[in-house]
This record gives C-alpha cells, structure tokens and sequence, in this order.
C-alpha cells in the first residue's frame, strides 16, 4: 500500500473544506462554546469562566478575589447553563481526578476592579524583576563571572 504525499496547497484545501464543514454547524460549534452572547453582557463588567476544580479555585475567587457568579435569570435560560436545583450559570468542561464531573462557572467583576488587580500584579513583577536584576549586578552570580549560568536573554552587558 503507497500513501500519496499531499502538497501543502492540497493540505490547506482539505483544512478549508473542513471548517466550512462545521463553520455553518451551529451545534457542532456552539456546544463547546463558553462564550457569553455579546448582547446579553453588561459593559461595564468583566466575564470569566472559572473551573470548579478539586483545589478550590472556584471557591477561592468568589470568595478571596471578588468575583461574583452569574446566576440563570440575570443572562436568559440556556438549557446547557442551568443545572435544577443550581441557580448559577455553569457547564462541564472536563473530569476531575476522582473521576466526577468538573464544571466550569460563570463569573463577573467590574471592568475598573479587574485593570486595578492587573496594575497591582504588573507592580509587584517589577518590582521582582528590579531586585532579580539588582542581586544578578551585586550577589554571588557577579563574582562567579562565566563560570555561573545565566540564561542569554537574562545577561548584562
């Protein structure tokens, strides 16, 4: 049995033909997709699927970090986002280790909260860096000189 190489002109046609395929299927697409529907979102709040994972992210964010679940009546009824008994917008995204179901939950915070924790983590990294590149000019790495490693990019001079 000989296989045909195909060209990569023939590769990109069979690539095309295929996303034409499920492009006009709206199930096959919008099954697996965690978006929310750009009408139905608030602008002045930030949108984020957080997995309910057995280390607690979840728990932790809702709780620790300000955001806040979106429930079912605030975004329309979609059979694929509500669960009876669960009020909160959610899907399963995956398994956990033990094997149940790991769902994923909607999420919301205000657009100012979300650039400030950003600002705040963006601060405190460069602040690492500058003390990372201020103990690489004056601690044990300098006197060593090409005998200690240190990666191209993270190199002076």
């Amino acid at each position: 049995m000989t296989h045909q190489r195909l060209t990569r002109a023939e590769k990109i046609e069979a690539l095309k033909a295929r996303r034409e395929k499920y492009a006009g299927n709206s199930k096959a697409t919008d099954e697996y997709n965690l978006g929310v529907p750009s009408n139905l979102m608030d602008p002045n709040l930030d949108y984020r699927w957080v997995n309910d994972n057995q280390n607690g992210r979840f728990h932790s964010l809702t709780n620790n970090d300000t955001w806040d679940p979106v429930h079912c009546d605030e975004l329309g009824l979609d059979e694929r986002n509500c669960e009876p008994g669960n009020t909160r917008i959610s899907r399963i995204v995956g398994t956990n280790r033990d094997g149940t179901a790991m769902r994923a939950y909607l999420c919301c915070k205000p657009k100012e909260w979300v650039a400030e924790d950003r600002a705040r983590k963006l601060r405190r990294h460069r602040e690492v860096i500058a003390q990372i590149d201020k103990d690489r000019m004056t601690g044990p790495l300098s006197q060593a000189g090409d005998k200690a490693y240190a990666p191209r990019e993270a190199r002076l001079g």
